[in-house]
């Protein structure tokens, strides 16, 4: 089955080829993104305390590397962060291990948060309907679109970022097609 956009967005880049590493674990687009906050530090002592669920102090070094090399953030000498070339894409229909590891980690990560916040630090909502196949590729695009508008409200929006928040928009069949044997 295709994958819809991780990222989407005004100025997205799409990463391809060796980027795909950043996608491997959860926390490197997590750390890329508590960057953007006033008080974020080149500490990974600080970043792994500060990321849900806690990782360890070397997956902190080993995430602020691999957004080095790939040029996601640069840090200058006087330490402080630049996050670079805006926000990154992943082409909206793509397979890959890389991808389909992300996801699972993602919804593995969204389990546990059932239990893990309270009702006010999160946020579930689930339909279960019934649709013709025939639907399925403009419920793709309306997904598609959402998260977009999602998206591009959060990178536009005038307020300093305080959180890192995961949103996950999907749908998966609960049922065989009809006439499937």
């Amino acid at each position: 089955m295709n994958e819809s956009p991780l990222l989407v967005g005004i100025g997205a880049q799409r990463i391809e080829g060796e980027s795909y590493r950043y996608l491997s674990r959860w926390y490197c687009p997590a750390i890329r993104e508590l960057a953007h906050r006033s008080d974020f530090r080149i500490d990974p002592d600080w970043i792994r305390k500060q990321l849900r669920p806690v990782i360890t102090k070397t997956q902190a070094q080993e995430a602020l590397q691999i957004l080095q090399d790939l040029d996601m953030i640069l840090i200058h000498d006087d330490g402080r962060i630049e996050n670079r070339e805006g926000s990154f894409a992943t082409p909206k229909q793509v397979q890959g291990l890389a991808v389909h590891n992300y996801h699972q980690e993602m919804l593995n990560l969204a389990k546990d948060g059932i239990g893990r916040f309270s009702p006010e630090e999160r946020h579930f909502l689930a339909l279960t309907v019934h649709v013709p196949q025939s639907l399925l590729p403009d419920l793709k695009t309306q997904l598609n679109d959402m998260a977009t508008r999602l998206f591009d409200l959060c990178e536009t929006t005038k307020s300093d970022p305080e959180q890192v928040v995961q949103v996950q928009l999907h749908f998966f069949p609960l049922s065989k097609p009809k006439d499937t044997p």
